[in-house]
């Protein structure tokens, strides 16, 4: 994964600030990339197909919106790669996850 994002931040960078475009599809990955003030930024993004619990019972949740899992990197600030996760619903705090 890594070596694909490294890849990826080296491409040319035609999309404008904001508007982040499709780079490749890498079996359930998709990458994308744009410029932010003039800096290539890329990312890496997965949703998820189901819901299992911790002894693998699949769960139907139907308040539940999109669940993501995003790798960003920013090569011109020198930082590591930054991962995101979005639950696709509201947690409460202290809850054990």
């Amino acid at each position: 994964m890594k070596r694909i994002l490294f890849l990826l931040c080296l491409l040319p960078l035609a999309a404008r600030a904001g508007e982040p475009e499709l780079s490749g599809e890498y079996q359930k990955w998709q990458t994308y990339h744009y410029a932010e003030n003039g800096a290539p930024v890329c990312y890496a993004m997965t949703r998820a197909e189901a819901t299992h619990d911790a002894k693998g019972h699949h769960l139907a949740i139907k308040s539940r919106g999109q669940v993501l899992l995003q790798v960003t990197r920013r090569p011109s600030e020198g930082a590591n790669p930054v991962v995101s996760y979005v639950a696709g619903q509201s947690i409460k705090n202290k809850t054990p996850v």
